[in-house]
């Protein structure tokens, strides 16, 4: 049966750690906008929700009521590390083929290094030092979805993932911003995509910032909250997804504080740096300008 819902107009699609939290915020607060309420739309990426269909999960992403406003509204999602996933980028063409889609880059190595201690937050990475997580890799974990999540180096190799999404969505729906340009001047830096979706901001509006560093108060409910999927799948069956997503969210919430992120080892960065420099030049080359970080310390 055809979707009655409307499509998704604007996916920010990543990266992971590179300030979409806060555009999405942005994007909420324009005239002519509805936007997802949940962190992360997983509808792309995960198969019982993908097999549920569209109509389930906008009424689990977008659940406010709708008023004469909403006619018409352009619809926003996010999905921080949808751009590293070839699967739901699939499923993303096939939802819509001329939907946009917002790419937000930051500096590599400092965007390595929040991911990872994001994981630790969230329960997922348990390593306790950076340098044994990277060098342990990814394929350590046996869900996928975990998996690209904590590939710590390789979501930063942004110029392989741009050439996937420009070769699948073609380069006038891909848009590209930078973090710190963003933080910056956000209405000019987002221009462009504003432009294409026939949306305007006023001038001097200061960026949100969200997601701020954090580390869990008890690391090992952390872990247990992530590993409780037989829960879940019973609260499933007595309540409607969005609630207990949203239940999720919040005792996720309670079990952080907020921190300030010791800073990376010298060594360990100039070493990721020197991975990453075939990777920028390959960057530079694709966008055709100099990058923010070039001359950006760490």
């Amino acid at each position: 049966m055809p979707s009655i819902a409307p499509v998704i107009d604007l996916m920010i699609a990543g990266g992971q750690k590179c300030a979409t939290s806060s555009i999405l915020e942005y994007f909420r607060a324009i005239d002519g906008v509805r936007a997802q309420t949940l962190p992360e739309m997983a509808y792309f990426t995960y198969d019982d929700e993908w097999r549920r269909g569209y109509d389930s999960a906008f009424r689990m992403y977008f659940p406010q009521r709708a008023a004469p406003a909403d006619a018409g509204s352009r619809i926003i999602a996010k999905h921080a590390n949808i751009m590293a996933r070839d699967h739901a980028l699939a499923r993303l063409y096939e939802h819509n083929p001329r939907v946009h889609l917002l790419v937000s880059l930051r500096e590599p190595v400092a965007r390595a290094y929040s991911a990872y201690w994001w994981a630790r937050r969230e329960g997922i990475e348990t390593m306790q030092s950076f340098e044994d997580a990277v060098a342990a890799g990814p394929r350590r974990f046996t869900q996928p979805s975990v998996a690209s999540t904590c590939d710590y180096l390789g979501n930063g190799e942004y110029a392989r993932q741009l050439a996937g999404l420009i070769t699948r969505f073609s380069s006038p729906h891909v848009h590209v911003v930078f973090d710190s340009e963003y933080f910056a001047a956000p209405d000019m830096a987002l221009g462009p995509v504003l432009g294409a979706l026939g949306l305007t901001r006023g001038a001097g509006i200061a960026a949100p910032r969200e997601n701020a560093a954090a580390a869990p108060r008890s690391e090992r409910f952390a872990r247990a909250l992530q590993n409780a999927r037989i829960s879940r799948q019973i609260a499933h069956l007595i309540l409607p997804r969005r609630v207990t997503r949203r239940i999720g969210v919040a005792v996720t919430s309670l079990n952080q504080r907020e921190i300030d992120i010791p800073p990376i080892s010298p060594k360990t960065a100039a070493r990721l740096r020197e991975h990453y420099q075939a990777h920028d030049d390959a960057l530079r080359t694709m966008l055709g300008r100099a990058l923010p970080w070039d001359s950006e310390a760490l």
